[in-house]
């Protein structure tokens, strides 16, 4: 609760989802204005000042989820079977990750613990390969893709 004077008139400043507010309480006297900044605060968590709260986006699971059926209705099965492989690589690492979490200090992470496991079914004890990583990580052509 941040409560100033600026001239005879007092403001008050307060961050909300990390939004931050300043506003003049236009009042004169500092209690008047501290109960004017609660209420304004209450007001806008409330939702009744035209500030909309954001909804939290999505875990990575429950997008990985559809995607993959918007995959399976808009693509042919082999594209399907590997859009699939790829998202079963990444939830290993996503799965309980909201997608605003997801950096790209995350992902590079992901890329250099990926490349460091073994491959399956070599006998040599080969590593992923760096392509295959970028597979992984490469977003399809979703520029048809429709909000139906």
């Amino acid at each position: 609760m941040a409560v100033y004077q600026r001239g005879k008139t007092w403001w008050y400043v307060f961050q909300v989802d990390g939004r931050r507010i300043v506003e003049s309480s236009r009042l004169r006297n500092k209690t008047a204005a501290k109960r004017a900044e609660a209420a304004r605060k209450t007001a806008i968590l409330e939702g009744r000042s035209g500030f909309q709260r954001p909804e939290p986006p999505p875990k990575f699971d429950e997008a990985a989820k559809e995607f993959l059926a918007w995959s399976e209705q808009k693509h042919r099965p082999k594209t399907h079977a590997l859009h699939k492989l790829n998202c079963d690589t990444l939830l290993r690492y996503f799965r309980k990750k909201w997608l605003d979490q997801i950096t790209p200090d995350l992902v590079e992470e992901f890329r250099r613990q990926r490349q460091s496991e073994a491959r399956k079914n070599a006998s040599d004890g080969s590593r992923v390969a760096p392509a295959t990583v970028n597979r992984a990580l490469a977003p399809c052509d979703c520029s048809s893709r429709s909000e139906d």
